[in-house]
């Protein structure tokens, strides 16, 4: 497993571990336990490539989740979902964005290529006037030395759009999560 593979599980511990957040909020309870196996699964995974490519200190990452996991148990043994669900918000996602950092400040994690040739063609097969309008504004922004808005990578490791004007810098999404805020958009419609 490389770098690459890391950051995807790692962005999709980020995304579960909203959705438990949320479903445990919501009194889902099965969805927080189903949610909660795949977390658990996702995380050894994680801490096997954390450990086999030495990118953090396997100490500190071996305790802080023992720990975590340990609450998590008693937790789940007291079958109190809310204790789970703030176990993983103050425990799990600061681990995950602090893993998300130390990839982001020593690797290149730029995998817009990906994305974007997966985007593209998800929207020719749906649109493909739309799509050829996207990538000639994609063309005239690359070019663009003087681009007024940018992609940008979040703390999450996915990529917010970003601009700039007289008055400062605005996000067109979420600059920590922007799957979080589009779930939350698509819920909502």
């Amino acid at each position: 497993m490389d770098i690459k593979e890391l950051q995807k599980i790692n962005v999709r511990l980020q995304h579960i571990s909203d959705v438990i957040i949320r479903s445990s909020y919501e009194q889902n309870y099965d969805l927080t336990y189903r949610t909660l196996r795949e977390i658990i699964s996702l995380l050894s995974r994680e801490l096997d490539v954390l450990q086999e490519l030495d990118v953090m200190h396997p100490v500190f990452v071996h305790t802080d989740i023992t720990n975590f996991l340990q609450s998590v148990l008693e937790a789940q043994n007291a079958e109190d979902c809310i204790l789970i669900s703030d176990l993983v918000r103050l425990q799990l996602c600061p681990f995950l964005e602090m893993v998300q950092a130390n990839l982001s400040e020593n690797f290149d994690l730029c995998f817009f290529d990906d994305c974007w040739n997966a985007n593209i063609d998800a929207l020719v097969r749906k649109d493909a006037e739309l799509a050829d309008l996207v990538k000639q504004e994609q063309y005239r922004w690359v070019q663009s030395e003087t681009s007024t808005y940018w992609l940008e990578p979040t703390g999450s490791g996915l990529y917010t759009m970003a601009s700039r004007d007289e008055k400062g810098v605005y996000y067109y999404h979420s600059n920590h999560n922007p799957e979080v805020e589009a779930d939350e958009f698509a819920r909502a419609y």
